[in-house]
């Protein structure tokens, strides 16, 4: 559901709404992610799938700094 992630995205520190408005554009634009359910509800794409995967997890690139 949208407003889930709308709201685990917000409870970061720093975190604008204007920032989680910004990247869902870009995701759906580049079509890493679908908004169904009458834009209540967020599909992930196996392109946003396959993208998730081929990102290197924070935590190793933190540990090659």
């Amino acid at each position: 559901m949208l407003g889930t992630v709308d709201r685990i995205f917000l409870n970061r520190r720093d975190a604008r709404p204007s920032d989680f408005t910004l990247g869902l554009r870009h995701a759906v634009d580049v079509g890493w992610v679908e908004l169904t359910g009458q834009g209540r509800q967020l599909r992930l794409t196996q392109s946003g799938f396959d993208a998730m995967l081929a990102q290197e997890p924070a935590h190793r690139a933190a540990a090659r700094r």
